[in-house]
């Protein structure tokens, strides 16, 4: 047997006219052979060869309704009520599975979609945490660039780290080592340890304020933290 081949269920018309042929295939008598005539004809045409109705199948447009219960080649006990019951029933689950393929469907491009949202977030999150450690490593390669050469005492400008950028404070460079502390706290990356010697505006505000000090006034013959980018040595 070929496995290409689909198994389809014999209509109602094929199963009457099997069972009204005698065993060599001629039909039973000839009013059944000029039954079969009309059958054929109607063959040919598409719309009645495909059609599922009972009330417009070949069958009955060559013999007519039944005029009792009993419906042609279904054999004892099935009724015209019971087949449309049936029918609906069939059409029913028909229905059922087209809108659960659709839905199939559906999920299936639903998965694929959030499959792909995962993965340029992902790519998008890689790339965020990469850019962000380029940035701090370029940050602190530069800051470190910029002070290499200078020595402890070397005499430095300390200007406003809210952002005016005037010169509020005169003092010496002591270190950038992030690992050094100033009063307690460790100084950290793009950062320096400075000594305060002159003021030039006394409520200019500490970038770490500490108890007993908060402007730049307290800090004269102190040491403190200052943004890196806002010294200035020479």
């Amino acid at each position: 047997m070929n496995h290409s081949e689909t198994k389809t269920s014999p209509c109602r018309v094929d199963v009457w006219t099997k069972a009204h042929k005698k065993k060599n295939g001629e039909p039973v008598n000839s009013e059944v052979a000029e039954t079969f005539d009309l059958v054929e004809e109607y063959k040919k045409d598409p719309a009645m060869s495909s059609t599922t109705s009972v009330n417009e199948d070949i069958l009955t447009k060559v013999l007519g309704l039944e005029k009792n219960t009993y419906m042609r080649a279904f054999g004892r006990g099935v009724t015209r009520s019971k087949l449309q019951i049936v029918s609906k029933r069939d059409d029913h689950l028909m229905m059922i599975e087209g809108q659960c393929k659709d839905l199939k469907d559906k999920m299936q491009h639903m998965e694929q979609l959030i499959v792909s949202l995962m993965k340029n977030q992902n790519t998008s999150t890689q790339s965020e945490e990469q850019s962000n450690a380029n940035v701090q490593s370029n940050s602190y390669i530069h800051s470190t660039q910029s002070v290499k050469n200078h020595t402890f005492g070397s005499k430095c400008k300390i200007l406003d780290w809210i952002g005016s950028g005037e010169i509020i404070a005169e003092g010496y460079f002591i270190s950038s080592d992030p690992k050094d502390e100033v009063h307690h706290v460790p100084l950290g990356p793009s950062a320096m340890k400075v000594g305060i010697d002159l003021v030039r505006k006394n409520d200019a505000f500490l970038w770490r304020s500490l108890t007993v000090m908060s402007t730049i006034e307290d800090a004269i013959g102190s040491i403190i933290s200052w943004p890196t980018d806002k010294v200035i040595i020479r």
